[in-house]
């Protein structure tokens, strides 16, 4: 069984994604947002196979698994994985979810084709007309305290907080209805 310090299971791995996902949604500063973040994709992406991993749980609970969360295509699946997916009749539809925090660990981990934006200090972005007078509906300005991050899924623009909150309800319904 996979484990660092005290996350030994996927249940501690998600009730960590859990947490940060509420510091989060709270967190107005940069960079401790991207940190945040980056924790959460990382420990979304872990859950799938520390839950197949999972010597506890039963071979039809990690087949449902695949099916409900599987982030490979036909062909994709790593050699270590690959026995979870036997005795399935189709190959299970991808999980864009899943998938995307896939890809998203695999590129920041070897940074192939991306490129890094360096960032030294936060910016004050304002808007409006110039000769609008404060109080004017026109009248409109904004600090600037983190980045938004969206992904592309399917071609339309997902944020991927959103995203990854969703993902974890998921995660979460899908547990409990294990139970």
């Amino acid at each position: 069984m996979l484990s660092l310090l005290s996350l030994d299971n996927y249940h501690h791995l998600l009730e960590k994604c859990e947490q940060e996902l509420i510091q989060l949604g709270e967190c107005f500063s940069h960079p401790k947002y991207d940190y945040l973040l980056f924790n959460v994709v990382f420990g979304m992406n872990h859950l799938f196979e520390w839950y197949l991993r999972d010597e506890s749980i039963q071979n039809s609970c990690k087949t449902e698994c695949v099916r409900q969360f599987n982030p490979f295509s036909v062909g994709k699946v790593p050699k270590e994985l690959k026995s979870y997916y036997n005795g399935l009749e189709d190959f299970p539809e991808t999980c864009a979810y899943q998938e995307t925090v896939r890809k998203l660990c695999n590129k920041a981990k070897h940074f192939k084709k991306v490129e890094i934006e360096k960032q030294g200090e936060n910016y004050t972005v304002t808007s409006g007309s110039p000769i609008a007078v404060c109080g004017h509906p026109e009248a409109v300005c904004g600090a600037f305290d983190h980045y938004l991050y969206s992904v592309s899924i399917n071609g339309q623009d997902v944020d991927l907080y959103q995203m990854l909150k969703k993902l974890h309800r998921d995660w979460m319904s899908f547990i409990r209805a294990a139970m």
